[in-house]
């Protein structure tokens, strides 16, 4: 097993994770995906990359007088969580979280997990 499906099987084992997909968000293709998806793991890649470039593409969401970044994106449904981490080398990572997830502590787990797929070798 590599270690990009280490991370990811370890993020699928975190409480209320019910899907992790590592993604290129500005080539919409998925890298790694574990857990489960109505989609395939190219649909969500695509889905999720066109969210993100969208939201990174956004002013409102962008702009601020101390210059931050988007860091994350958190879409809330009926049916779960969807958390986006965007990394470095447009990489994000995106997890679907089952309704009544303890959301603060699955980002901060969520957040090392990612920092160990993108940090540089």
């Amino acid at each position: 097993m590599s270690a990009i499906d280490d991370c990811l099987a370890e993020a699928l084992t975190l409480p209320g994770v019910r899907l992790v997909t590592l993604l290129d968000y500005v080539g919409g293709l998925p890298i790694a995906a574990r857990g489960e998806d109505p989609l395939s793991a190219e649909e969500d890649a695509s889905g999720t990359a066109d969210f993100v470039q969208r939201a990174l593409a956004t002013p409102a969401l962008t702009a601020s007088e101390s210059g931050d970044s988007v860091e994350e994106l958190i879409v809330v449904g009926a049916g779960g969580t969807h958390v986006i981490l965007l990394g470095g080398e447009a990489m994000c990572l995106h997890t679907v979280l089952e309704p009544g997830t303890d959301l603060t502590t699955a980002r901060a787990r969520l957040r090392d997990v990612l920092h160990r797929l993108v940090a540089p070798v």
